[in-house]
């Protein structure tokens, strides 16, 4: 499924239309992407909450190169279902 598909069936289910369907949808995934990008961890009752993780960095050596190369450290979204959603899979 993808955005369009999802307007649609939400739009349809709530009798709203379309196009303030998306627009409350794009809100909502902006203000989730806000929150972890500030370091907010974002709960959706029934649904599974959404955080922010680091990837420690870490060193390795690579043979096609001949040197050692420095990864950094890198920020990663972490999504928790709920257990109502792990119920239905």
């Amino acid at each position: 499924m993808n955005k369009k598909e999802l307007v649609k069936k939400v739009a349809s289910r709530v009798g709203n239309t379309q196009k303030n369907t998306q627009d409350i949808i794009e809100t909502a995934c902006e203000v989730i992407m806000e929150e972890i990008a500030n370091g907010e961890r974002v709960s959706l009752q029934g649904f599974g909450s959404f955080s922010q993780k680091t990837r420690k960095g870490y060193r390795f050596h690579s043979k096609f190169l001949n040197k050692v190369v420095d990864i950094p450290d890198k920020k990663l979204v972490k999504f928790s279902p709920s257990s109502l959603f792990k119920g239905i899979l």
